[in-house]
């Protein structure tokens, strides 16, 4: 961003295009590819949606209390193991 600043407002939409492509991936291949790899990258971009929508974005308000901070990493802990098992199906077939 300090050598194009003009992209300051791409940047910060980069993480949010990448969870749409995702997802948008995920349904494609639980259309015409593998059903049981394609259900755990689903349930991993549904999983890592609630955690950025519910619990990542109330830090302004409290939902949760103190424990925002460790529900929301404990769901990306779970995203993670999800995404590996995921990555296992899809590569192993």
């Amino acid at each position: 961003m300090m050598l194009w600043p003009g992209l300051a407002g791409f940047v910060a939409l980069l993480p949010q295009l990448a969870l749409l492509a995702g997802s948008i991936g995920a349904v494609a291949m639980f259309v015409r590819g593998p059903r049981p790899a394609a259900a755990l990258w689903l349930a991993a971009f549904a999983l890592l949606i609630f955690a950025s929508v519910v619990v990542g974005s109330s830090r302004a308000t409290t939902t949760f209390g103190l424990a925002d901070w460790h529900i929301y990493h404990a769901l990306v802990g779970v995203w993670a193991i999800l995404t590996g098992e995921a990555t296992r199906r899809t590569l192993v077939r």
